[in-house]
């Protein structure tokens, strides 16, 4: 995977996960459920992680859908644009439009990354610990 698509998958993770910064006053929300404090890095690391460890089939068809949800809002009509210029409203207004589509490749798509982003941050040991699972040091993995 190319660097620069290693920084739209944190973008869009970001809108799938958004983390609070540490001097921020109270936690953001996703969803219903309010994440646990984690540093700005937190996506960047997860999605490394995550690309370095998967097998290339996976890694091919989530760049496929990377790319599918950078240029969404150019064939939505959103916009003349990429995902990245959009605003944070809006680009969690589009993933949710996205995940919402008539054609079920691009809702599979959209679930691919909404899966690689809660998996990937939900591995880290900063965000086990936070939601107080205990890994035993003696196991793998």
């Amino acid at each position: 995977m190319k660097a620069f698509e290693l920084r739209w998958l944190e973008t869009i993770c970001g809108a799938v996960l958004p983390l609070a910064p540490h001097d921020h006053a109270e936690p953001r929300l996703c969803a219903e459920a309010t994440l646990p404090e984690l540093p700005q890095q937190a996506h960047r690391e997860a999605v490394r992680r995550f690309v370095a460890e998967a097998p290339a089939r996976a890694t091919l068809v989530l760049r496929l859908a990377i790319w599918l949800i950078w240029l969404a809002p150019i064939w939505t009509s959103m916009r003349f644009g990429s995902f990245g210029s959009l605003a944070e409203s809006e680009r969690v207004w589009l993933l949710g439009d996205l995940s919402r589509s008539s054609l079920y490749a691009v809702r599979e798509l959209v679930l691919l990354v909404k899966l690689v982003a809660c998996l990937g941050v939900c591995g880290l040991d900063s965000m086990r610990w936070a939601l107080g699972v205990r890994r035993d040091p003696q196991s793998s993995g």
